[in-house]
């Protein structure tokens, strides 16, 4: 079982998050100083939830994804990097 997952990393422009989890409650997205880049509040749990982030304009980098469930949060990094 896994908790969520983010691909393709690394990248260059996209990224998709998708978790079969429905407790779901918000994503968050910080950059390497800790700066909060993205966040989305998630009003209703979804089944199959999942999110396909634009990170066309944002510096390379790494990026902490945070996903929070009812219970609990839950971490990933992506490396974004530049053609």
């Amino acid at each position: 079982d896994y908790i969520f997952t983010t691909f393709p990393n690394p990248t260059s422009d996209f990224v998709k998050v998708e978790t079969k989890d429905t407790n779901v409650m918000a994503l968050a997205i910080y950059n390497t100083v800790g700066r909060l880049v993205y966040y989305e509040r998630i009003e209703d749990s979804e089944v199959n939830f999942q999110r396909i982030i634009d990170m066309r304009n944002w510096q390379p980098g790494i990026y902490n994804i945070i996903l929070h469930t009812f219970e609990n949060k839950f971490s990933s990094r992506i490396l974004l990097y530049k053609d």
